[in-house]
């Protein structure tokens, strides 16, 4: 079993869409599973370097410990 990177991002723009790439594709040359969380669409060609993304649009704010 491969250890995990998460990685938390935000890209609203192409400058830090670009931070992006250049850590992912820095990043696939390890020995690990990369997963990216967003509230941001992830490009695809970022999508299809990774092993998993995940998508939120909602981005809601959860005020209830119980969820």
């Amino acid at each position: 079993m491969k250890d995990l990177i998460l990685i938390t991002a935000y890209c609203p723009d192409d400058y830090r869409e670009n931070i992006l790439r250049n850590l992912v594709n820095s990043l696939c040359i390890s020995d690990f599973d990369i997963m990216i969380v967003s509230h941001t669409p992830i490009p695809l060609d970022i999508q299809k370097k990774v092993n998993l993304v995940l998508y939120d649009e909602k981005n809601e704010i959860l005020t209830d410990w119980d969820l």
